[in-house]
């Protein structure tokens, strides 16, 4: 599962690691999330986008691919500022 704190630009700079990556891209989806006062009480709702804890790599060759599924497969990872 991805870390629902990186964003395209970081999942982007991960994979980079493995090879040459042309695109990438983490699944979202958009939540009303409720913005609640000091005492809990909702005063403001805000539309935003959430990662769904998966997104997408497609990679210039398919060694490169492969080397990165082998590297991280099954593998948890801890999000690191990049």
């Amino acid at each position: 599962s991805i870390p629902k704190e990186l964003n395209d630009k970081d999942l982007y700079t991960i994979l980079s690691q493995y090879g040459r990556v042309k695109s990438a891209k983490i699944k979202t989806e958009g939540i009303v999330k409720e913005i609640k006062d000091k005492d809990g009480d909702v005063i403001d709702k805000q539309y935003v986008y959430e990662s769904k804890g998966y997104g997408f790599a497609l990679y210039y060759n398919h060694e490169d691919a492969d080397k990165c599924v082998e590297n991280l497969n099954g593998i948890p990872y801890e999000y690191k500022s990049i």
